[in-house]
């Protein structure tokens, strides 16, 4: 509860040795352990922030809510604002809470969190668990405020791997190489446009998308990088 907010009284069932269940809600009657916390009627209130036991009585029978009153929170900031996970990877995200008196309470754990896609990543407290290539979003809950975080999963890329590891070219000639990328998951991309391509020495070939183009004999090393990977031709000249 917020200090000063007003809420309803649980609802509360009487089961009958017979299996029978009632809704006895309106013939409870409760009492506070805090004066700081008022009971009237169906409803409860929280004067100052306390964390006390509400007991409802009925027919000699007891039952006993936890009653947690506290301030209200003005902003939340949550860290990261977005996740990119490879697979089967953990990462926890922070909430933090800026109540009116300007206190920073670290609301991580109280949050309600779920998954829009747990098929992709999963999450339990403030820690979320990475399934399946793909994107979710986590939501998180508290005090009537919903905060998310997008989730990006993909698979690790483990290594590059060319066509040709080896070209013998004649001065003039060309020769196109492709680049694929694998991850962990075992899935291929051709990333050869999208890689970065070097050759030791263009006095002895060029490189461009891919295709060698020789210029002058000798060898030379030409090299392709992507996601972070490196792979390497040798081309000889003659």
């Amino acid at each position: 509860m917020i200090i000063g907010q007003m809420v309803s009284l649980p609802k509360v069932t009487a089961v009958y040795e017979d299996g029978d269940e009632a809704d006895i809600s309106a013939d409870v009657v409760w009492k506070s352990a805090s004066t700081s916390v008022l009971v009237k009627d169906a409803s409860v209130k929280g004067l100052l922030a306390v964390k006390t036991t509400l007991t409802g009585t009925y027919l000699n029978k007891t039952v006993k809510v936890t009653a947690t009153v506290e301030e209200e929170y003005v902003s939340y900031a949550i860290e990261p604002s977005a996740l990119t996970l490879t697979l089967n990877k953990t990462q926890s995200v922070k909430v933090t809470g800026k109540t009116k008196s300007g206190k920073l309470i670290n609301l991580s754990s109280r949050m309600v969190w779920t998954s829009e896609d747990e098929t992709v990543a999963t999450v339990k407290g403030s820690s979320a668990k990475s399934l399946a290539e793909g994107t979710t979003k986590l939501t998180a809950k508290y005090q009537g405020k919903t905060l998310s975080v997008p989730v990006t999963v993909k698979a690790k890329l483990t290594k590059l791997a060319v066509s040709d590891p080896s070209l013998d070219l004649a001065v003039g000639a060309t020769d196109a190489v492709k680049v694929t990328a694998i991850y962990e998951n075992g899935r291929t991309l051709d990333v050869t446009a999208f890689s970065a391509w070097t050759a030791s020495s263009t006095k002895v070939a060029k490189v461009t998308g891919g295709v060698v183009t020789a210029v002058g004999k000798g060898s030379v090393t030409v090299k392709a990088a992507y996601g972070g990977k490196t792979v390497n031709v040798r081309v000889k000249v003659k």
